[in-house]
């Protein structure tokens, strides 16, 4: 990676894990970490650092920023002396009326009947808000096509649902379906596969698979092409040759003859 692209990509990492990372969408922990894969989806579409992965972002960070960030257990954050900001997540807050998030495809029908609930192990909240667009923005870091879902916010919290705050998002980990509106399912597209073609590389299937399979047989027949039917239309040239063969047997050339008759003269002298 280039010295301008390194540059890049610890100006982003430090906005992520220092300066502002809720305008990015995610959460640090108390600590400052931060799941690289969370990183990944966060940065991936920064202009100015080449395409990433995870596991390229970890190899850059470990070979030309190891000075200023840590990495363990699948986590990245800032080193502590290097940190000139700590957003500090607030509790007990009233939440607007109306949050919004996006959810996956793949997800629809799961918050469907259940509503939002974080899986079993994962410690990361459900991150809401008030903004639409924003809310559309970081749903398609994570899906190409994500759905809208419109959370009544102040109606949950009045009914016992916890949200905190952390910058200017809304943080929840749980929220019943009754307080969630979704839009219509979207409907699934399928992708047509081209028919696969003959490999090659193996000589005896490329020839079974590419053989020309003749009509099945039945009882009291058998198999004639139009080929063996109509010869002449083909120019079957061995045919030809049997017949004129043929015809040339059965009669002389004259010559022959008048030889053959003057041959016999000669002996009845």
């Amino acid at each position: 990676m280039k010295d301008h692209r390194i540059t890049k990509l610890d100006k982003i990492l430090a906005a992520v894990l220092d300066k502002i990372p809720d305008t990015f969408g995610v959460v640090l922990d108390e600590n400052g970490w931060l799941r690289i894969k969370d990183l990944y989806f966060a940065v991936k579409d920064e202009a100015g650092i080449g395409p990433v992965t995870p596991n390229n972002l970890e190899y850059s960070v470990n070979l030309f920023l190891s000075d200023k960030y840590e990495i363990n257990n699948n986590k990245i954050r800032l080193k502590p002396d290097h940190r000139t900001n700590f957003i500090e997540t607030e509790s007990g807050i009233i939440p607007p009326e109306i949050l919004y998030l996006c959810i996956r495809q793949r997800a629809y029908d799961h918050v469907e009947k259940f509503g939002l609930e974080t899986s079993s192990g994962d410690e990361m909240p459900f991150v809401l808000t008030p903004d639409k667009e924003i809310a559309l923005k970081l749903g398609k870091k994570k899906d190409n096509d994500p759905s809208l879902v419109e959370v009544f916010a102040d109606e949950a919290a009045n009914r016992g649902i916890e949200f905190l705050r952390y910058g200017n998002l809304y943080l929840s980990y749980y929220i019943p379906k009754r307080f969630l509106s979704l839009p219509p399912k979207k409907e699934e597209k399928i992708i047509v596969q081209d028919k696969a073609k003959p490999d090659k590389t193996n000589k005896k299937e490329y020839l079974k698979q590419t053989e020309t399979t003749k009509p099945p047989a039945y009882t009291g027949s058998y198999y004639m092409s139009l080929k063996d039917m109509l010869p002449h239309l083909f120019g079957d040239k061995t045919t030809d040759n049997k017949q004129k063969s043929k015809k040339g047997r059965d009669k002389e050339p004259i010559w022959k003859e008048a030889r053959r008759e003057k041959e016999k003269k000669w002996d009845d002298q």
